[in-house]
């Protein structure tokens, strides 16, 4: 099953260039969506806060977006 996966690289690669727009002075947003199966992950959090240090992106530019199914089965 490939989405857990890429769902830890995305995280990481969505942190990487609003780091070095961040570091320019241009705090653009990033949208990242999780997929049901990533919502269910005990480790969720952990995932994201890595990636958020690895690049030390600020709290606020990352939006985090879930699918409808991530609701209908949580």
């Amino acid at each position: 099953m490939l989405i857990l996966p890429i769902g830890a690289w995305v995280p990481r690669e969505a942190c990487r260039q609003p780091h070095r727009w961040q570091s320019a002075g241009l705090p653009l947003r990033i949208a990242v969506n999780l997929s049901a199966l990533q919502f269910r992950q005990p480790d969720r959090l952990r995932v994201i806060s890595s990636a958020l240090s690895a690049h030390q992106v600020t709290l606020k530019l990352p939006r985090l977006e879930i699918t409808e199914s991530a609701v209908m089965t949580a």
